[in-house]
């Protein structure tokens, strides 16, 4: 629902690059491009890889903003990598969920104007996303977010494999599976995001960046539970591509085709659409059951005893199964399938099969928008719908 960290990038560019450029400290003239003053390489640092030169690259940060020019990749890749909330207002603890992609583009013109001229290509909308960061910032009282971290973090559902290693020390991570760590498709990662930010600031005035009303309502009493979402390029190409199954006799293949909207699949536009946002942060929520009431141990108890349709054996396993993925017992004696039926049944009633020791409501994005600054919940209705036109005119 909001874009956090992203990166962006385009091929194609040698014929715009500077025509000189430094290779080992060394000025060498490059016939292939043109005087045209793209980006100024001697700017960067550059790596060389000596088994295979299209891996040769060039790389420097500037202003927080990290840049990669690779030669010889696609007759030249260039990716930017920056952070929208900090591009814009100075910090990421605030949440940007709709803005003006021209006035990012400007933004990024300003600050990287030493070492790119960005002039050349204007329509930031239609670059590549190669990674991005989807996220929602839960406001509330610190008991009630120290509650759901701990319902979080015993959570477990198929085909979602859920690493604890760093759960004590505030940060729960989720792969597509345990195999699939070291290069996930996405990645969702669970923390307390006031922590972080006030762990990491240095010479800044915490106070004042919390207490602007503008960007963020949090009271002294409250925290933020950030649920952020970090997709990969793979995944990327799957959730924005037109698909067409090529097949033959001997084998099908699916080929992946760029929207209308660029050339590229998974477009800055396609990304940063709001309602692209809406729908994965609600089905990762989906996912996790956190769409579901989590209740106390006796309420949910309650809930199975009350129901006429089961067996008082079953509402023995049931129960005893609950008791398992709360810690309560060691061992539960049903099988998976029928653990998976149990667990089905709890969340067909509306409630987690987790339990607290605080009654939370589901996690609902209305819930989320209605506790958002004013000058956010506007730049949602003004820019929710817009496109690159529109925002010529904004």
């Amino acid at each position: 629902m909001a874009i956090d960290s992203i990166t962006i990038s385009i091929d194609n560019i040698n014929k715009d690059i500077l025509k000189y450029y430094c290779y080992n400290n060394k000025q060498h003239t490059n016939p292939l491009l043109n005087t045209f003053p793209f980006i100024d390489t001697k700017k960067l640092k550059y790596f060389t890889n000596k088994k295979n030169n299209y891996k040769d690259k060039f790389e420097g940060t500037f202003n927080g903003i990290h840049i990669t020019y690779m030669p010889y990749l696609n007759r030249g890749y260039i990716s930017i990598k920056f952070n929208i909330p900090k591009l814009l207002y100075g910090y990421n603890i605030y949440s940007v969920y709709q803005y003006n992609s021209r006035i990012i583009w400007k933004r990024l013109c300003y600050e990287l104007r030493d070492v790119i001229n960005l002039i050349k290509y204007p329509y930031i909308d239609f670059w590549r996303i190669t990674e991005y960061e989807n996220n929602i910032d839960i406001i509330d009282d610190i008991n009630i977010n120290v509650a759901r971290y701990n319902v979080i973090r015993k959570i477990y559902t198929q085909n979602i494999y859920m690493d604890s290693t760093y759960a004590d020390n505030g940060t729960i991570y989720f792969y597509p599976s345990k195999s699939s760590k070291s290069n996930p498709s996405y990645k969702i990662v669970v923390y307390d995001k006031l922590k972080e930010f006030k762990d990491k600031a240095t010479g800044i005035n915490t106070s004042n960046v919390l207490n602007n009303k503008e960007l963020i309502h949090l009271n002294s009493n409250q925290n933020i539970l950030r649920i952020e979402i970090k997709n990969y390029r793979s995944k990327i190409t799957k959730d924005f591509s037109y698909t067409k199954v090529l097949s033959s006799k001997s084998e099908a293949k699916t080929e992946y085709l760029a929207s209308p909207m660029s050339s590229y699949i998974g477009s800055f536009a396609e990304g940063f659409n709001y309602q692209h946002q809406i729908g994965e942060i609600k089905y990762y929520l989906k996912r996790l059951h956190l769409d579901k009431i989590i209740t106390k141990r006796y309420r949910l108890f309650e809930v199975i005893e009350k129901d006429n349709t089961l067996k008082a054996s079953t509402k023995k396993k049931i129960k005893n199964l609950i008791r398992y993925l709360n810690g309560e017992v060691k061992k539960c004696s049903v099988s998976d399938k029928t653990a998976r039926e149990y667990r089905d049944f709890i969340l067909s009633k509306g409630y987690h099969y987790i339990y607290s020791d605080n009654q939370l409501d589901p996690i609902t994005i209305d819930g989320i928008i209605k506790k958002l600054p004013e000058t956010q919940i506007n730049n949602i209705n003004r820019y929710k719908d817009s496109n690159i036109f529109k925002n010529f005119f904004y």
